[in-house]
C-alpha cells in the first residue's frame, strides 16, 4: 500500500473516531441544548467553509502558477489550514462556554477536534515523507 493511502486511511480513521466522539456527546445533551448547536454554529460554518475554500484556491493558484515548490506551497497550506483550524475550535469553544453548554460536552468536543487535527497532522507528514 503507498503511503498517500496510508496517508488518507489515518486522516478518515481519525475523522470517524472524533464523529463517535462528537455523536457520543450530542446524546448526554437535552434537546433544546441539541437544536440550540444549529443556531449557534449556522454563521460560523457559513464563515469556516468559505475560509477553507480561500486557502485552497490561493494554494491552487499558487501551485498552478509555479510561485512555489509543491512541497513549499503545501507546507504553507497545512500551516493555514493548521491555524485556521485552531482558531476554529478556539471561537467554537467560547461559543459553548458563553452559551452555558455542559463542560463534559465542552470537552468532548474540544477532545473529538484533537483527534481531527491530529489526523490532519499525521496525514500532512505521511505525505510530505512518501
Amino acid at each position: 500500500m503507498s503511503s498517500f493511502m496510508i496517508a488518507v486511511l489515518v486522516l478518515f480513521s481519525t475523522v470517524f473516531i472524533a464523529r463517535i466522539i462528537n455523536e457520543r456527546a450530542l446524546k448526554t445533551l437535552d434537546p433544546e441544548k441539541k437544536s440550540n448547536l444549529i443556531d449557534l454554529f449556522s454563521n460560523f460554518r457559513i464563515y469556516s467553509f468559505g475560509g477553507m475554500i480561500v486557502f485552497l484556491g490561493i494554494y491552487y493558484y499558487i501551485i498552478a502558477n509555479h510561485l512555489l515548490p509543491s512541497t513549499i506551497a503545501f507546507s504553507l497550506y497545512f500551516l493555514c489550514v493548521a491555524i485556521f483550524l485552531f482558531f476554529s475550535a478556539y471561537f467554537s469553544r467560547k461559543i459553548l462556554v458563553k452559551s452555558n453548554y455542559p463542560t463534559s460536552y465542552i470537552n468532548s468536543y474540544l477532545i473529538s477536534t484533537v483527534v481531527k487535527f491530529a489526523g490532519f497532522c499525521s496525514f500532512f507528514f505521511l505525505y510530505m515523507n512518501r
